[in-house]
């Protein structure tokens, strides 16, 4: 739920999408697919540049198909390569008074330039036309390429009834079930029985829509004879809010559309689009849910039930419970762990746990601010430390400077009568004949003898006192700060 105001112009921006455009070999990856579909929007709401070409942007791949940490422009280019060689296939649903038959690819030529962050592509001429002014089509949303770009052929799934409801207005479909699985792409070796299909394919699927879409999916087993050969869909249209954004992910969705089709997308470019705030805590803890494979419904169930502290400390818990089973290499289904435990409650705390935990919390933070606080102060006190030994040995030059033959000569009297019986120090001194200015304080003895000892007996005999006690000095610049 990232902004009611960005779904309103989604809502506004749906592309018309030609029906046999969205049936082809499903040898694609996940990912190539939702390039593909990009392609058809652009060429959908775009004109083409004077060199002919459309523009597919590296950074409007990674804002919608939720890729913000990738960098990787060779594998977006590497996407395109493969669309380019995939025949798109007409009249996988029967007819649709466009063509009787017909395959082609929708790129048929494209270039790069890695600098700008960008693919340009040629697209065959017959599917421009088609994609331009479709006769028959299904209203797809772009930002459902985004929702469904973690969930393994999501969007192909969700497309396939979308692409029917708009189509026919009918809210019934019987498939064949071979040939769904072929569409989705699923192997004859895969999932061989109904039942692991069921679990690992059709579920997983089903969930995701209903939670994420605008379309809520139901189904039922058709057998003929003893023998399972259809499956028979409900399709219900339903409300959608943009539950997987973050108000921060939203702007950058919105201002990477509005980039690529120039004002199609965004309404009055000039105004910036301002992103409403959200409860932060409830989408972070949704969408750590969702990326592991809970549905946002079961999510929201357990905030309903248990609220936001609540189910944070299942997620607590459960993460703890994972750690434990993978220190012991216990093998357990992540997805299916957490669900069950936000579905059971286990992990929410009881008041008085949750009051004495609240307790080491504050307790804890009034510690680290303690030591905060001293920390900060033991800086300052180090700050002055240092300001006040330079501060001396400035004041002592410009006393020296001040002084008479006599004056000084007194204080080499002085500083011999300081300096400890260590032979370096006290050659060094009469071999000067203990005058401060023939000291050479590059020098590790001269500049010791200087710092240490003719400082302070120079402070001691002409200074101030802020220039001999330290919180005298501390004081003084304090106040004239």
């Amino acid at each position: 739920m990232a902004t009611l105001q960005l779904q309103k112009y989604l809502e506004k921006n749906t592309i018309k999408h030609p029906t046999a455009l969205l049936h082809f070999e499903r040898q694609l990856t996940d990912f190539e697919q939702g390039v593909l579909f990009l392609c058809v929007h652009i060429v959908a709401k775009t004109e083409r540049a004077a060199d002919g070409f459309y523009y597919l942007n590296k950074s409007l791949v990674r804002a919608v198909m939720c890729q913000e940490s990738n960098q990787d422009y060779a594998r977006i280019n590497d996407a395109v390569r493969v669309v380019s060689k995939t025949d798109l296939q007409f009249n996988f649903l029967g007819e649709d008074r466009t063509f009787d038959d017909y395959q082609a690819p929708l790129i048929i030529g494209r270039a790069t330039s890695k600098k700008r962050g960008v693919i340009a592509f040629e697209v065959h001429p017959r599917i421009e036309k088609l994609v331009k002014d479709p006769r028959v089509f299904a209203r797809l949303n772009i930002y459902f390429i985004s929702a469904l770009a973690d969930v393994k052929r999501g969007y192909s799934f969700y497309a396939l009834f979308k692409d029917f409801l708009d189509r026919t207005k009918s809210t019934e479909i019987s498939l064949d079930y071979w040939e769904l699985r072929n569409y989705l792409g699923v192997a004859d070796t895969n999932y061989p029985d109904f039942k692991s299909f069921k679990r690992w394919v059709l579920k997983p699927l089903i969930d995701a829509t209903n939670s994420r879409t605008d379309l809520n999916l139901a189904y039922e087993v058709v057998k003929t004879g003893r023998k399972l050969t259809h499956l028979k869909f409900t399709i219900k249209p339903q409300a959608w809010q943009l539950q997987l954004f973050e108000a921060e992910h939203a702007e950058r969705m919105v201002t990477e559309l509005g980039k690529t089709f120039d004002g199609a997308v965004i309404e009055n470019q000039a105004a910036p689009v301002q992103i409403e705030a959200t409860n932060k805590t409830r989408v972070a803890l949704i969408d750590k849910c969702v990326k592991i494979g809970v549905t946002s419904k079961t999510v929201e169930r357990a905030l309903k039930e248990h609220g936001e502290q609540g189910v944070g400390e299942i997620i607590t818990h459960t993460e703890t419970r994972f750690k434990k089973m993978d220190s012991k290499g216990e093998t357990y289904s992540a997805k299916n762990y957490l669900a069950k435990m936000l579905n059971d409650g286990v992990g929410v705390k009881a008041p008085v746990e949750r009051e004495k935990t609240e307790q080491a919390r504050q307790k804890l933070a009034k510690r680290e601010l303690e030591r905060q606080a001293r920390t900060a102060a033991q800086e300052v006190e180090d700050t002055l430390k240092a300001k006040f030994e330079a501060h001396r040995k400035h004041r002592a030059d410009e006393l020296l400077e001040q002084q008479t033959a006599t004056a000084i000569a007194e204080l080499g009297e002085r500083v011999a009568k300081d300096l400890p019986s260590i032979a370096d120090y006290r050659r060094r001194w009469k071999e000067i004949g203990m005058q401060p200015a023939k000291l050479d304080r590059r020098k590790a003895t001269d500049k010791t003898i200087y710092g240490a000892y003719v400082v302070r007996e120079a402070l001691k005999m002409w200074g101030r006192a802020d220039d001999l006690d330290f919180e005298s000095f501390k004081k003084r610049v304090l106040e004239s700060a």
